[in-house]
């Protein structure tokens, strides 16, 4: 169901887009129709917002250009961004996270726990499934959960988890496959 409503989204999204580029043409060409001296000047206003609009897209991330797109296009019941989805996009741009590493996580994640959060005593076999090929002895298993489970509390959240992961286990991971060369 999430791989359809991404599907549908992202197709919505581009007949969107494809719509207001074929009227922007149409007006376009009635111009130029119209006054072919102004073709020049047709041309280097549409390069304009060409740049500008790129540079928007890159400056406000992805998630500023899905909401321009959803409230431009879209009525509100025609497009419904499942709340993980927002929710995962707001992590990856206030952690300085790749969007894509906290989906991967995330689908990891959700499988393996009830309710979002994860144990302590199922934290071996979530890291299990992130690290299949390395052994991960008790006192590695200790100092991690010690690195992540910060407030104490005895169990961590998704956030949580997908930071300490990013941040901490795999640069270590990297830096040691490198060094096994």
């Amino acid at each position: 169901e999430h791989q359809r409503q991404l599907r549908l989204r992202a197709v919505l999204q581009d007949m969107s887009a494809s719509r207001q580029k074929v009227k922007e043409m149409r007006e376009s060409l009635q111009v130029l129709q119209e006054r072919p001296e102004q073709k020049a000047e047709i041309i280097l206003k549409q390069k304009e917002k060409e740049a500008a609009q790129a540079g928007a897209a890159l400056h406000q991330g992805l998630l500023g250009t899905q909401r321009r797109v959803l409230d431009k296009y879209a009525a509100p019941d025609q497009i419904v961004i499942p709340d993980r989805e927002v929710l995962n996009r707001d992590l990856a741009k206030r952690s300085n996270l790749s969007v894509l590493d906290v989906d991967r996580i995330w689908a990891v994640f959700s499988t393996a726990t009830s309710g979002g959060r994860i144990s302590r005593a199922s934290f071996p076999s979530l890291l299990q499934r992130f690290l299949p090929s390395v052994e991960i002895g008790p006192s590695q298993l200790s100092m991690w959960w010690r690195d992540l489970d910060q407030d104490r509390s005895g169990d961590a959240s998704f956030e949580e988890f997908a930071v300490w992961y990013l941040t901490s286990v795999l640069p270590k991971m990297a830096g040691q496959h490198r060094g096994n060369r």
